[in-house]
């Protein structure tokens, strides 16, 4: 999942800011560099280094990423819709703000992230939710919750679901 990530995170750096989102905004270059450092971060720590293990059980956390990678891969382009956005016209899966709901969620079933990993995703998610206002993509609000989702299960240590939950 890691290595995945890294991939995730490099081809969003450099299909979408540096190739595509340049010739509408210079700051993508800077967004581009930001996505391929955290590729690389990635690659380091979690794939040489081994640093990102990957858990399931039945905690409240594993529920909460259940949701925010559901949101990020389903609901997030059927968000879209629901506002207007045709299908190859708005973001999906690989542009920057699902890529980033999706690592929020792959992160919650992480047993430890520390936390200069998570530096750029968390800004990353101040900053894209400056396209709900901007171009109108609501779905981007999705963002600031699962960032908020993250950082409080993170803080919190959630207890593990009841039997039969």
């Amino acid at each position: 999942m890691a290595a995945f990530l890294a991939v995730l995170w490099g081809w969003t750096g450099l299909a979408y800011h540096l190739l595509y989102f340049t010739a509408i905004n210079p700051a993508a270059y800077a967004f581009g560099g930001l996505f391929l450092l955290q590729a690389a971060l990635f690659a380091w720590w979690g794939v040489v280094r081994g640093g990102l293990r990957f858990r399931t059980d039945d905690s409240v956390r594993q529920a909460l990423a259940g949701a925010v990678l559901l949101y990020a891969l389903v609901l997030y382009p059927l968000a879209g819709a629901a506002a207007g956005q045709r299908y190859m016209a708005s973001p999906t899966f690989g542009a920057p703000c699902p890529a980033v709901i999706y690592t929020f969620g792959l992160l919650l079933l992480a047993r430890r992230v520390p936390p200069w990993l998570v530096v750029i995703p968390v800004a990353w998610a101040v900053i894209g939710t400056s396209a709900v206002f901007a171009f109108g993509v609501v779905q981007d609000l999705g963002l600031v919750v699962s960032g908020a989702v993250y950082l409080a299960a993170r803080a919190f240590r959630p207890a593990p679901l009841p039997a039969g939950a």
